[in-house]
């Protein structure tokens, strides 16, 4: 749970600064529209940045699984062989 934690606030940092970057671009751009679109903005980012290092996390974990049931079908295959079928 600590890996989630993590990369919702590195996200949220990383969007806070994609933001005020867009301000920073923007000026003189002020209303409801602009306000809105600051908004977006920043859900948009903070959902994409979590999505993929959240997705990067469980890829490692996937390998990682992979590698130890590789493991432990070769340990089990010299204990207990399949029957062949017919």
């Amino acid at each position: 749970m600590g890996w989630l934690i993590g990369n919702v606030m590195g996200s949220m940092v990383a969007a806070f600064v994609i933001v005020r970057l867009w301000d920073w671009l923007s000026v003189g751009v002020t209303g409801s529209v602009a306000s809105v679109a600051r908004a977006s903005i920043f859900v948009t980012v903070w959902t994409a940045i979590t999505t993929v290092t959240g997705m990067r996390a469980v890829d490692q974990g996937e390998r990682q699984l992979r590698q130890v049931h590789k493991g432990v079908l070769s340990r089990l295959k010299p204990l207990n062989p399949l029957p062949k079928r017919k």
